[in-house]
This record gives C-alpha cells, structure tokens and sequence, in this order.
C-alpha cells in the first residue's frame, strides 16, 4: 500500500480557502457525499473520501469534485490517494463525524461553540 500523503501546516490555509470557495453557500448548505473505500479487521478504523458535485455553469451538468486531499489537510489528517481518509473509532457514523468535523474546521475554527456554523455541511453516503 502506498504511504499516505503528509500535509504541511502551511498548507492548510491554502486548501481551507479553497474548500470555502468551492463549498460557497447559498441559501441551502452545501452537501458533502462520503463513499467508504476500506474498513479493517477488527472495524475500529475506515477509510473515506469525500466528494462534492459541481454544476458546470455552461452545461448545467454536475460532476463530482474529489476533495478528500483539501479536507485532510484542513483536518491534519492521513490521507491514502487510493482509499481515502483514515478515520478512527466506531459506534457512530464516521462519515457524518468527518463531515462534522470539516464543517467545524471550516466555518467555526475559534473557541466559542456555534451550533449553526457547526452544522454549515450535509453529509450524504454514495
């Protein structure tokens, strides 16, 4: 298996500017599609990615947008190019955790707690 890919700090900045400009809001929040690409043995680790579904102004067709690198490194998290984002634990749903997380890291990075903000993303299973 191919090493995941390490994320330098200093370009966490550069893939939260383009995660918040990709994921522009409107009026109805932006839904994040997670796809489970691997679960080990004992189920206490998977590994997803994330995708988002960009409408071709000119078109008017949609197709999805990989955006698994940029959220890792917003996260500081592993991310494997063939399968995904490591995500630890179990007993919940990790996708919505992941998606949660982003959306925290995203549009409520500071201390104080905002529920609205903190739920800005959907999350929805492929």
């Amino acid at each position: 298996m191919t090493d995941h890919v390490k994320i330098e700090k200093a370009d966490r900045e550069t893939a939260r500017a383009r995660l918040l400009k990709l994921l522009a809001q409107g009026k109805e929040r932006p839904v994040v599609y997670t796809i489970l690409r691997h679960v080990s043995a004992s189920g206490m680790q998977r590994r997803i990615d994330l995708y988002i579904l960009e409408v071709d102004e000119k078109t008017g067709t949609a197709r999805p947008r990989y955006i698994s690198g940029w959220a890792a490194a917003v996260l500081g998290d592993k991310c494997y190019p063939e399968n995904g984002i490591k995500v630890n634990g179990c007993g919940m749903d990790m996708g919505f955790s992941l998606v949660y997380n982003l959306s925290m890291a995203l549009y409520n990075p500071g201390p104080k707690y905002d529920k609205d903000k903190a739920y800005s993303l959907k999350q929805e299973w492929m």
